[in-house]
């Protein structure tokens, strides 16, 4: 959303929710498909929640290889002379929050 040019916000808003409800509806979907198939109710949650995991695992990995290439975050530091709190964006710019 930061990206997004101002005239853009709101129906980049609007894809951001609709993606994330999506989400959540086909994960509760094979959740309760993978609880089903199960042998026991037992093993249907186990199935579902080896599921998880996985799915964790594998979103885990991809922020983690996406923000390799990106300098690490430099904390917040406070201006002497402004009294200001300002954040460290990299190659020495910085902006005010």
């Amino acid at each position: 959303m930061r990206h997004v040019p101002a005239q853009l916000a709101g129906a980049a808003s609007g894809v951001n929710n609709t993606v994330r409800q999506l989400g959540s509806v086909l994960g509760s979907a094979a959740a309760t498909a993978l609880m089903a198939a199960g042998a026991t109710p037992l093993a249907g949650i186990h199935l579902a929640m080896a599921l998880a995991v996985v799915l964790l695992t594998l979103a885990g990995t991809a922020l983690f290889a996406t923000r390799a290439g990106n300098p690490a975050a430099v904390p917040a530091q406070r201006s002497e002379r402004c009294g200001r709190t300002e954040v460290l964006l990299g190659e020495g710019r910085r902006r005010r929050a």
